[in-house]
């Protein structure tokens, strides 16, 4: 489980500001009946622990932990590490758009793809594409907290568990597209 209740509270009150002021700031940018549109990662479950959002998160998790218990990677480090990560829902992208008044939703859909592409059929090739897009983000986040030195070890690490890990489970990635106009006024 990758949220406790007070953590899960903290992260949605924190989106829900993000998300406010992101809108606030755009519908000062767009012309009146002007379009935005967005794709954002979501979640299509009420419960913000399960893996869909989770997923990526907690094999991480495992990779730095395995680490640390090698002596690698600093274990105060990772007392003092906290990634703000929230993946809203459907509902909750939608209360905050209506609540913050800049936008209408003309359209907003939510679709489930595969996380792995399942084009390819090479096992590992498939793992390091994915691997290679958690890196992505994460890798800059977790270089300043435990360091340059640790992070092709630890990205190594990761991609091993994730094969282990597609065995048991085919993980679901989220996105939810918003289609928004502003509102006259």
């Amino acid at each position: 489980m990758c949220y406790i209740p007070v953590v899960r509270e903290a992260n949605l009150s924190q989106f829900h500001e993000d998300f406010t002021m992101f809108l606030n700031s755009r519908s000062q940018e767009v012309v009146p009946n002007g379009y935005m549109v967005l794709i954002l990662q979501g979640r299509q479950s009420h419960d913000p622990s399960n893996i869909e959002s989770c997923y990526k998160w907690e094999l991480l998790a495992m990779a730095i932990a395995e680490l640390v218990s090698q002596g690698l990677m600093d274990e105060d480090k990772l007392d003092s590490f906290n990634v703000p990560y929230y993946s809203p829902s459907y509902e909750e992208e939608q209360d905050i758009v209506e609540r913050e008044g800049s936008f209408t939703i003309k359209l907003m859909k939510a679709f489930s793809l595969d996380a792995m592409d399942k084009q390819e059929k090479d096992v590992r090739a498939k793992v390091g594409k994915y691997a290679k897009g958690i890196r992505s983000f994460t890798e800059s986040m977790i270089s300043n907290q435990f360091g340059d030195e640790v992070i092709d070890k630890l990205y190594d690490k990761f991609t091993h568990i994730v094969v282990e890990d597609l065995a048991k489970k085919s993980p679901k990635a989220t996105s939810i597209i918003l289609v928004l106009t502003k509102i006259v006024g």
